[in-house]
Order: C-alpha cells, then sequence, then structure tokens
C-alpha cells in the first residue's frame, strides 16, 4: 500500500513549476496513464480468475511485482544520495506548522471522508457481486469501467473542470457522486444499474484528488 502514495509524491516533487524553465509534469497524465493499464489488468485478470479460481491472483501478482523491480532500476534519481539524510529541527518544525494550518486540517479531513467511503466499494462489491450472480469476468469489466472514468477525468475533463470550480467545488460534486453511487449500490445489483454508477468512481474519488493537488489562485 505505500507504493500509490510514494510514487505520487515522487511524481509531484519531479514537477518544475510552470514558467522555471524546466520540464513540466503534469500529474493527471501520469495517473491516466497508471489507470489505463490498471483496467486493462482489471479486464484480464477479471477473465483468467473466471477460468482458473481466485488462487491464479496470487501469481499473477506476483509475476507482475516482479517485473516491476528490474523497471524501476531506470527510473532517474531525484534525490541526492549519500552525505546526511536525517530529519533535521527546522524540518519537524516544518510539519508542526503545518498541522496547526487549519485549511490544511480541512482538507486533510475532507479528504479522508470521500477517499475513506470508498473502502466500503473497494471491500464489498465483489462479495455482493457474486452473490447477485454477476461472473468474475463481468466484475472485471464492471471495474475497469470505473476506472476508465478516472482515465477520462485525468486526461481530459479534470484540469479544466478544477481550474473552473476551484478544489471546493470539485470536493463537493465528488462528495455528490459519491452519495448518488453508495444509494444505488444499496438498494441494487442489477447488473445495467451497476454498470450505469460505476463511472461516478471518476468524479468522486479521482476528481478529488486532482482538487488537493490543484496549487491555489495567486
Amino acid at each position: 500500500m505505500p507504493l500509490p502514495p510514494l510514487s505520487d509524491t515522487l511524481a509531484l516533487g519531479a514537477a518544475a513549476p510552470v514558467g522555471s524553465g524546466g520540464a513540466v509534469i503534469h500529474y493527471g497524465w501520469l495517473r491516466g496513464c497508471g489507470s489505463a493499464a490498471f483496467a486493462l489488468g482489471l479486464v484480464l485478470s477479471g477473465q483468467v480468475i473466471g477460468h482458473f479460481g481466485i488462487v491464479v491472483i496470487v501469481w499473477l501478482n506476483a509475476a507482475l511485482l516482479a517485473a516491476a523491480a528490474p523497471m524501476a532500476l531506470g527510473v532517474p534519481q531525484l534525490l541526492a544520495t549519500g552525505g546526511d539524510v536525517r530529519v533535521t529541527p527546522s524540518q519537524v518544525r516544518g510539519v508542526g506548522v503545518l498541522l496547526r494550518l487549519p485549511l490544511y486540517l480541512k482538507m486533510v479531513l475532507l479528504a479522508m471522508l470521500i477517499l475513506g467511503s470508498h473502502a466500503m466499494h473497494d471491500t464489498f462489491a465483489m462479495i455482493r457481486w457474486s452473490r447477485a450472480g454477476i461472473s468474475p469476468g463481468t466484475s472485471g469489466i464492471l471495474w475497469s469501467l470505473s476506472v476508465a472514468a478516472e482515465v477520462v477525468v485525468f486526461l481530459l475533463v479534470g484540469r479544466p473542470l478544477i481550474d473552473r470550480i476551484g478544489p471546493a467545488g470539485a470536493a463537493m460534486l465528488s462528495a455528490g457522486a459519491g452519495v448518488v453511487r453508495w444509494a444505488v449500490m444499496a438498494e441494487t445489483a442489477w447488473l445495467p444499474a451497476v454498470a450505469a454508477i460505476e463511472p461516478f468512481h471518476g468524479r468522486s474519488g479521482r476528481l478529488q484528488g486532482l482538487g488537493q493537488i490543484r496549487p491555489p489562485r495567486p
């Protein structure tokens, strides 16, 4: 689980501010490409599980992680090597200053409520779908619909929408999409209805994520 926040932090740390003369890395494009690969993996793994059973997912996961390890060696070194890497007193005080900022604490609380609500879906969706007779292959396609929606948000509509409605508006839209999604899932596992609400994932979780990293207006 540390991999997603670690990769996000490295990507944002490598991004140069616009006008700085450095290469500009757009977070949304990076995450969008990763989400596209994730959607493809969902579809393929769902089909494989349908044929070979749930145990095969352990071997698939191990194989993919084994393939990722040597690829990580090609990532450019962004941090200074050697020297004293201990946390300094000034850095510790900086964390304290951050934790005393009311705006920061409100944003953390808001993100916890919205993103934490996805635990319900991630934990119980497959159980509910399987009890309703939805096959693993179809479930993989349903998951891929939600990830495809976040690809659209990351690559196309997310940044212009954040520029228009701001982080607060993005949080409100995300929370509203989450309410609709959970309400429908609580009432029915009818396949057309589930397929219709799965793309709400792009608005509920990923739009909120873009809102958190959107720099404040000067």
